[in-house]
């Protein structure tokens, strides 16, 4: 899974794909076992214009006020679906459908 980033610049996005998260299981706790995240910085940031097809979709997966929160979440530190649905106050299943 890749992590974006986007900024507003005058006419244009700055979308970045940032890179891909890695999952290893932990043991924090007794209960529950989570999910270690790390990120991967491999990919270069990319301009999107607001008048390519690509700027639809972007704007398609943003729509949501949740994704909108998942996402500014996400761009601080990974975290893992049941971290984002306790930080953003929804299910851990409404979490990973809007990831």
């Amino acid at each position: 899974m890749a992590k974006i980033a986007i900024c507003a610049k005058d006419t244009l996005f700055r979308m970045a794909i940032v890179g891909t998260f890695r999952r290893q299981a932990v043991m924090s706790s007794i209960f529950p076992i989570r999910e270690k995240v790390t990120l991967d910085r491999e990919r270069e940031p990319r301009l999107v214009e607001l008048d390519e097809e690509t700027a639809d979709e972007v704007f398609e997966a943003l729509a949501s006020g949740t994704t909108r929160k998942i996402f500014l979440e996400l761009h601080n530190q990974p975290q893992t679906a049941s971290d984002l649905a306790e930080v953003t106050e929804t299910s851990v299943q409404n979490a990973q459908y809007h990831l």
